[in-house]
């Protein structure tokens, strides 16, 4: 039987979550809240299988948090983007790098833990959004309106300028299995940067406004998963005119995407519907390449299919952010603005067709 939906409740707004990505046991997200009236926080949420329980860490943290990343290489390195109002009521935002004091909320007899500031990034030209390198532990990118900076924690910065992209820079992500490459969505398009040369190629334009999210497959990088305010759409790469698939399971504004690092076939979307959609994209998958109509065994292979798995409906308000588990690939994360956090599973009837 799966197990039953599990939630944590922040008494702020918040918009932020990803999971730590350097912690290969334990299961561990981070929120960062927004609240414009007073101080924000971050919570550090280990969430133990076996218990079927929370356990947190929680850090002041002076700003509205509106990005925040954690370190592929590093537990205990994090960096956030944060918006400060000043005197004159203009917004100014900020992107810093952090240490936490410590990482085992378990362990510690004191929820309450310090945010060691390590350095200010920029506060120039208003960075939204944040990332760490996959490849590389010294290197942290910025992003802007119209462009983006590589910062060497040893040797210096790098800008990428825009290079007559059009639109508004949204959201960068390094290629799953190229170093030296960046995508970035802007306005309804995304672009492939190679970071070396600065060369701009790979532009898909999707027939909706804007693209608000995206993720890459993991395994087969060539499909890409966009969000709008309508819309997931599939992309193949190769040909990139229009998208493949269109999936149309929320009733409102689309605001995240992500596809599940081990099994690829399996792809995260919430939007402001207060819905958490599991899709299932197996035509798309790696698995699809090891299942031919040649293969003896295929009339008795109950393959998964193309559609809609199950739709989370917890949530009461908008939901920004999933995340999966960095250390299992049936437990995810949402977070909706009212700053309710849940974990929660893909089902044991699903989980069983991918993997027996």
């Amino acid at each position: 039987m799966t197990k039953s939906s599990l939630f944590y409740n922040i008494s702020q707004p918040a918009k932020s979550l990803t999971s730590v990505y350097s912690e290969n046991e334990r299961q561990l997200f981070l929120v960062g809240t927004c609240d414009i009236q007073q101080d924000n926080e971050i919570h550090l949420i280990d969430y133990d299988e076996d218990e079927h329980r929370f356990y947190s860490s929680i850090f002041d943290h002076p700003n509205e948090v509106i990005s925040i990343a954690s370190s592929n290489h590093n537990l205990k390195l994090i960096a956030t983007c944060s918006s400060l109002a000043t005197s004159t009521l203009k917004e100014e935002n900020s992107a810093d790098l952090f240490l936490l004091s410590e990482c085992d909320p378990k362990g510690s007899q004191d929820n309450t833990s310090e945010l060691k500031p390590l350095g200010k990034l920029t506060s120039k030209n208003d960075p939204h959004a944040v990332i760490f390198s996959p490849f590389d532990a010294n290197i942290v990118v910025t992003l802007h309106k119209s462009n983006a900076i590589l910062y060497s924690i040893k040797q210096g910065i790098d800008t990428i300028k825009n290079n007559n992209v059009s639109g508004e820079w949204k959201k960068t992500i390094f290629h799953p299995s190229k170093e030296n490459e960046l995508l970035i969505s802007h306005q309804n398009s995304i672009s492939l940067i190679d970071i070396r040369s600065q060369v701009f190629s790979l532009s898909l334009s999707s027939q909706f406004k804007e693209i608000r999210d995206f993720d890459v497959n993991p395994m087969r990088s060539n499909y890409i998963a966009t969000c709008s305010a309508n819309a997931v759409e599939i992309w193949d790469v190769r040909n990139s005119k229009t998208s493949v698939e269109t999936l149309n399971h929320h009733t409102h504004w689309i605001c995240s995407v992500s596809f599940n690092k081990f099994h690829d076939m399996l792809l995260l979307t919430s939007g402001t519907d207060g819905l958490v959609n599991l899709e299932n994209l197996f035509t798309y998958s790696s698995a699809s390449l090891y299942v031919t109509q040649d293969d003896p065994d295929f009339q008795n292979f109950q393959k998964p299919t193309n559609g809609l798995v199950k739709s989370y409906d917890q949530l009461e308000d908008s939901c920004y952010g999933v995340s999966w588990s960095a250390v299992d690939p049936w437990i995810f994360a949402a977070l909706s603005y009212d700053g309710r956090f849940v974990i929660d599973h893909v089902p044991k009837e699903e989980k069983y067709k991918i993997i027996l």
